[in-house]
Order: C-alpha cells, then sequence, then structure tokens
C-alpha cells in the first residue's frame, strides 16, 4: 500500500502560519537592532560633543590672555568678563592662541566667549580685539537640548562669584584681574546636570 499522500489544506494553513510567525519575530528582532544601532549611534555623537565642548573650554580658559579690549562704544572690557545677568554670551574672554609656524613667538590673540541660543550652547569667536565698528561674531554651535547654563567665579579670597568682575569691585580696578578658577554648570536633555571645575593659569 502506498503510504506516501500530498499535504492537506489545513496542514498548508498551519504550515503558512508557523512561516508567518517567525517571519513577524524576525523583523520585530531585526527592528529592536535597527533602533538600538541608531539610538547607540546618537548617544555617542552626544558624548563626542560632550567632550569637544569640555575640551574647548578647557583650552581656551587655560590660554587665557591679560588683555582687555575696546569695545566699539569705545568702553573697555576687562580680560574675562561675565555671570549672570550678563548681555550676551555668559562668559567672554580673551586668549592666547598657538605661536605662529615660524616660531617667531608671536601670538594670535582673539575673544571668545559661551552663551545659550536658544536651547543651543555656542561659542562665539572675535577675531579681532579692538573694535571701531561693531562686528558680529562667528558662531559655532558645539551642544543641543541644552536647558541651562551658568557660571561661577572663584575668587583670591576663596569666595564664589556669580559674576566677573565682581560686582562689589570698580569696574576700572583692574582689567586684567581673573578668577583662580571658573565653574561651569550645564543642564541638559541628554546627560542631566553637569559641573565642572576649570582652573586659571
Amino acid at each position: 500500500m502506498d503510504r506516501s499522500r500530498a499535504f492537506t489544506l489545513i496542514e498548508i494553513l498551519v504550515a503558512t502560519a508557523i512561516l508567518a510567525l517567525l517571519a513577524i519575530m524576525a523583523y520585530g528582532s531585526l527592528e529592536t537592532i535597527i533602533r538600538e544601532r541608531t539610538i547607540t549611534r546618537r548617544r555617542g555623537h552626544e558624548l563626542e560633543a560632550l567632550q569637544m565642548t569640555m575640551l574647548l573650554m578647557s583650552q581656551d580658559l587655560a590660554e587665557a590672555a591679560p588683555r582687555p579690549i575696546r569695545a566699539s562704544s569705545g568702553i573697555l572690557k576687562p580680560a574675562l568678563h561675565g555671570g549672570r545677568g550678563e548681555p550676551g554670551p555668559l562668559l567672554v574672554l580673551t586668549r592666547d592662541g598657538d605661536a605662529d609656524p615660524a616660531d617667531a613667538h608671536r601670538s594670535d590673540l582673539e575673544r571668545v566667549g559661551y552663551g545659550l541660543v536658544g536651547h543651543h550652547l555656542v561659542r562665539f569667536t572675535w577675531p579681532v580685539l579692538d573694535r571701531a565698528v561693531p562686528a558680529p561674531p562667528q558662531r559655532d554651535t558645539l551642544l543641543h537640548g541644552v536647558r541651562s547654563f551658568r557660571v561661577r567665579f572663584l575668587g583670591p579670597a576663596g569666595h564664589w562669584h556669580h559674576h566677573w568682575p565682581p560686582l562689589d569691585v570698580p569696574p576700572a580696578a583692574d582689567l586684567n584681574h581673573r578668577p583662580l578658577a571658573v565653574e561651569i554648570r550645564l543642564r541638559t536633555r541628554a546627560w542631566g546636570r553637569i559641573q565642572r571645575i576649570f582652573e586659571l593659569p
């Protein structure tokens, strides 16, 4: 007796249902892998941006130069200033650039600043220090999703100030006067609260 027989319709339907279920499970797993890879890549970019921001701040403050500037209004501005209630960037300073390639010991001074534009942390650059006319700075966005940005300054007496120069010091007392350290506080969507203290030379 020939025992071979064709598949019944029910068997075909059951097999098709099983294959469809396996395909759905495989697609779900693939979708999860792609989503996790996208999240990992985004977090990697966010971490890279944060590290670059901290590096730039560290380099700028390490190269802080005792060089006041004259604004287009004719008013002398301190070598480093900023803090709570400051119009424009929250931290502004003159930094000493690298010596020129010919090793002539020539420094390229530039004015840099940090501030919030919307929810973006921006680095401002003014290549010209003393400006006869108003000159808009170059803007480079460093971080996105920044909810708050605050700065404090450590004075020579060991006290923290929310403004520099301190409000109890006459504006023209010492335009080269710099704090011992600058504390940066960020509150970001990606990393929460971030606090760094940079010691000045």
